[in-house]
């Protein structure tokens, strides 16, 4: 008997979180609060892209790419009769 209480009750606690959760969520004031963010953060936005300085471009030739075959080829052990069949 005293488990059914408690998962009636525990049931009804959730229900009931779940429906202020939804009232506070779907409420004008907390709507207005998130708009209200928003365009304050689109504004910042737009203000802090033009401080933003231009970098030079230093990075020529500085990574040098390198195959998966090159890789496996540096990495792989030589066998003595490579050398045989490569003569």
């Amino acid at each position: 008997m005293t488990k059914k209480i408690t998962s009636i009750l525990y049931l009804l606690l959730i229900f009931i979180f779940i429906f202020f959760l939804g009232k506070y969520y779907f409420s004008d004031e907390n709507i207005r609060i998130i708009n209200k963010s928003r365009s304050n953060f689109s504004l910042n936005k737009k203000s802090s892209e033009y401080m933003v300085p231009i970098l030079e471009n230093d990075t020529n030739d500085i990574i040098t790419f390198i195959t998966e075959t090159e890789k496996f080829i540096i990495k792989r052990k030589k066998r003595p009769w490579e050398k045989v069949i490569s003569n």
